[in-house]
């Protein structure tokens, strides 16, 4: 009879110890998951800020050099389009910065429910338009004349010394479509519905920029932002 409650004992405390063991295992696969979901993030930041810097830091060299056909193409698009932005997609493969016919405006009219697209789509990246060859991050740029300056390229004279430079302001907004379950289609509708930035005269809180529209897809996100000066 005590032996049969010896062996009771034994079976009881061998289960205690195996869900013992069972417990401390799950929370150890759990700990292991958030290390592991804390170093991809922290990854995919990088690639995302390295990316975005580094559109801005090709950009920032062209832009050092007075004859740059590229740059000069892109301010003076720039200046035809006040109120819009001039969009294309960036990618280190490609010789040229910014390709004159490759790129789309996007402008927002007040009065209007959303932006309209005013010169073509084949600026606006997709989700498979990765910006590298290792196929992860998209990059998506545009640039516009900061509202301060809209007045003075309208009213600027090249024997008018005294109206300031104009500045365009250039924004990167790089993304990892793979790190999300949103659906490339709405990704898409992010880039080419939304702008990088929301006009004064429209209220914020009636519409998105395409960083804010990305975030609401659960598609992680990096947007940098950059203010150049045209001396011409």
């Amino acid at each position: 009879m005590n032996r049969s409650l010896q062996q009771g004992a034994t079976l009881i405390i061998v289960l205690c110890i195996v869900l013992l063991v069972t417990i401390i295992a799950a929370v150890a696969i759990r700990q292991s998951f958030i290390s592991l979901n804390i170093a991809t993030n922290a990854q995919a930041q990088k690639l995302m800020m390295q990316s975005s810097d580094a559109a801005l830091l090709r950009f920032e060299q062209l832009h050092t050099q007075d004859n740059s056909v590229a740059v000069n193409s892109l301010f003076s698009t720039v200046k035809k389009n006040i109120g819009g932005e001039v969009v294309w997609c960036y990618s280190d493969l490609q010789r040229d910065f910014f390709i004159f016919n490759k790129y789309s405006v996007i402008r927002w009219t007040p009065g209007d429910a959303q932006p309209s697209v005013v010169t073509g789509k084949s600026g606006f990246c997709k989700s498979d338009s990765f910006s590298t060859g290792r196929s992860v991050v998209v990059t998506q740029v545009s640039a516009t004349i900061s509202s301060t300056n809209s007045s003075v390229v309208i009213n600027n004279s090249s024997n008018d010394n005294s109206v300031p430079p104009v500045k365009i302001r250039v924004y990167t907004t790089s993304f990892i479509p793979t790190l999300s379950t949103a659906k490339p289609e709405d990704i898409n509708d992010c880039l080419s519905k939304n702008m990088s930035a929301i006009p004064t005269s429209i209220p914020v809180n009636q519409t998105q920029t395409v960083s804010q529209c990305l975030t609401a897809l659960n598609v992680p996100n990096y947007t940098a932002v950059a203010e150049y000066q045209d001396a011409n």
